[in-house]
């Protein structure tokens, strides 16, 4: 099977799975989820995979983004005979699954309205980006600078963990927070 050229290796599609797991097969969701994106890595096609664990112990609900470089390959995959194998034998370890939600490039971190749209203009992407990550930088280093600088680390180790921790404020809770704030602006005509 060959795979579709992508014009821009840094553009991707993905689909965001959120799975909310039954506590007694835990165990057994774990060892699925991990052959079944196993298996996704030999999809063509295939960019990446980001799990984000449960933040609760009481709520088990994992998200999964999946990275493809085409629509046409991951509408493959998620067609193939071998993924329904997969979810056949998911039956029973999930108390929900959601509504896959396909999304492109930056899109993913918007939270869009329950009926489908389309995303927002890329204009706005960006003036929502931007308001997120500027005020996000200052403040970070406004906390990080006091905490790391007796640590007399590498600058470029400082950079890397004030990214990793933007990364993670603006996956969660800022950006979804500011597109739900936002979304009569963003989702608006």
């Amino acid at each position: 099977m060959s795979t579709s050229a992508n014009p821009n290796p840094d553009r991707w599609v993905g689909l965001v799975i959120s799975e909310t797991v039954r506590a007694d097969r835990l165990e057994d969701y774990q060892a699925w989820s991990l052959g079944i994106c196993e298996a996704a890595n030999q999809a063509p096609g295939f960019r990446a995979r980001q799990v984000i664990e449960p933040r609760d112990a009481s709520l088990l609900e994992y998200l999964i983004v999946l990275k493809f470089d085409t629509v046409q390959n991951m509408d493959r995959r998620h067609q193939s005979d071998e993924y329904h194998r997969w979810l056949m034998q998911s039956e029973g370890l999930f108390e929900a699954r959601s509504q896959h939600q396909h999304g492109e490039g930056m899109e993913l971190w918007y939270v869009r309205p329950d009926e489908p749209v389309n995303a927002p203009p890329f204009w706005k992407q960006v003036v929502l980006g931007s308001c997120a990550v500027y005020p996000s930088i200052i403040l970070l280093r406004w906390i990080t600078t006091p905490l790391l600088g007796p640590l007399n680390l590498h600058p470029d180790l400082n950079l890397l963990i004030s990214v990793v921790l933007l990364s993670i404020l603006l996956t969660w809770p800022i950006m979804p927070g500011l597109s739900r704030l936002l979304r009569p602006w963003l989702y608006g005509r």
